[in-house]
């Protein structure tokens, strides 16, 4: 992985995962990340221009990995979709249906008595 809080990725380093500081819009670390041998990528890049480079760096290496985003809005998830993303998460519409269920389970009765 990569991260730009080096206390995350202390602490995943401790765990025994692989994980490298840096911005990944910094073509020099993308450089020196051997994406031949990923199958999976999960990019939770806060913009579609940071996602943009990250693909482009990508297509560089004639990757075959499968490319998962975090999404923010449906504008995002179109463009992405647009440019090779394979799956999008949208954790707004996770948080929207876990509230509405929420909410049906206070206040709509399970059963209804006569």
């Amino acid at each position: 992985g990569i991260d730009f809080n080096p206390e995350v990725v202390q602490k995943y380093r401790e765990e025994g995962f692989n994980v490298l500081y840096g911005n990944t819009e910094d073509s020099e670390l993308l450089s020196s990340v051997p994406f031949t041998h990923i199958a999976h990528i999960l990019t939770t890049l806060p913009s579609d221009d940071a996602n943009y480079a990250l693909l482009h760096h990508l297509s560089l290496y004639n990757h075959q990995a499968k490319i998962t985003a975090l999404v923010r809005t449906e504008t995002n998830l179109l463009h992405l979709k647009t440019v090779g993303i394979t799956h999008t998460i949208n954790p707004y519409i996770f948080a929207a249906d876990h509230t509405a269920e929420l909410i049906a389970q206070e206040f709509i009765p399970q059963e209804i008595k006569p």
